[in-house]
């Protein structure tokens, strides 16, 4: 389970003294790591690093599935400010609301998005209806969602980047690939230029997109010297969409704490989004976690990828297409020097983006000094 009692600094902060509370109501089961759990607990560990009283509420910690925690959850926040983040948060707000709390919604993701058709109408209107109603503001990861909060009538809007632990993936070493092992127990030197995939084979993640161009990669002579290696949920249908290439390896999820080791192994992490509903409105947390590690990375520009990323500069950044992801890979293969630089530059904006300042700028807005 978690640890949820990371010590807090404590410093002073306007009218609230030494410092504040807030219930962070997290509408998921904490123990279960992904992208989600992740990004809620390094909210929780940057606020209490900047002398936030934290309480997190979450499935977990009130052992009730979502439908039971959708209603105890605003009772058993003992703060008068609440930081909700949650997929269905209107129940939530309202209730919290009824009691006289201070509300601040998280917005990550737009659930109507991820949906069917029939269900999307109703969970949009509650959407919309939880931002409006979150009368201490509304903090989100990119100005595009900003942007959509704004048109929805949030009070205020705060965009911070994803949040990170910048020492924990400065002392991981790079894990050892499969290939350099074979090739140990053979007694010979065997080196691959290695692409790198972490995540789940859902549409909008793209593994189509990166597939078709490693089959436009295909044709060029150095495409000998590539090995994809995927990590994640992946079904043997979407696996379908490599056609047996050998290039292609794929890998269970590794635990959370592997993560930093495995973007250091990678020669190129590739982040192939589509425009799809979904990944316009998301930030990929794993883009972040790879600068963090100095790790170069290869994106379409979709979503948060866009305010992140810029292309030549800190990453290599394409349109949504097979082609351009396969000039792209052709480019890196062919300009290695260039990668190092990148990888610099990675590191350098990742700084941005480490839990201590954000924290600190997090907690400035909970008490109503930033944010527009």
């Amino acid at each position: 389970m978690p640890n949820t009692s990371t010590p807090k600094k404590t410093v002073k902060r306007g009218g609230f003294g030494a410092c504040f509370g807030v219930s962070l109501l997290f509408g998921m089961d904490l123990r279960r790591i992904n992208g989600a759990t992740v990004h809620s607990l390094n909210l929780a560990k940057a606020l209490r690093y900047a002398g936030v009283d934290a309480q997190i509420v979450s499935f977990d910690s009130l052992k009730a599935p979502q439908a039971l925690w959708l209603l105890k959850a605003p009772f058993a926040a003992r703060e008068k400010t609440v930081f909700i983040r949650s997929g269905l948060p209107l129940v939530p707000v309202l209730l919290s609301r009824l009691l006289g709390k201070k509300v601040f919604l998280n917005v990550a993701a737009l659930k109507q998005f991820e949906c069917d058709a029939l269900a999307r109408p109703l969970v949009k209107i509650s959407e919309d209806l939880a931002i409006r109603l979150s009368n201490g503001g509304v903090a989100t990861i990119s100005p595009h969602l900003a942007a959509y909060c704004r048109s929805r009538g949030a009070s205020r809007v705060f965009v911070y980047p994803l949040c990170v632990d910048l020492e924990k993936f400065a002392r991981a070493k790079p894990a050892k690939g499969k290939t350099e092992e074979k090739a140990k127990e053979k007694g010979r030197k065997e080196k691959k230029f290695v692409l790198g995939y972490v995540g789940s084979g859902d549409e909008w993640q793209g593994l189509d997109l990166l597939a078709d161009a490693l089959k436009k990669v295909g044709s060029e002579k150095s495409s000998e010297k590539i090995e994809l290696r995927a990590y994640g949920s992946v079904s043997e249908e979407r696996k379908k969409f490599f056609a047996g290439d050998p290039r292609a390896k794929f890998f269970k999820p590794v635990p959370n704490e592997e993560i930093p080791s495995l973007l250091k192994s990678f020669d190129l992490f590739v982040i192939p989004r589509p425009h799809h509903a979904t990944a316009e409105y998301a930030t990929p947390i794993k883009l972040v976690e790879a600068f963090a590690a100095g790790c170069a990375v290869l994106a379409t520009d979709v979503g948060g990828v866009a305010w992140l990323a810029r292309d030549g500069e800190n990453a290599l950044v394409c349109e949504a297409s097979s082609g351009a992801l396969a000039e792209k890979i052709i480019f890196a293969l062919e300009n290695l020097g260039k990668l190092a630089s990148l990888r610099k530059n990675a590191a350098a904006t990742a700084k941005k983006s480490d839990y201590r300042v954000v924290g600190e700028k997090l907690a400035l807005f909970l008490e109503g000094k930033n944010g527009a």
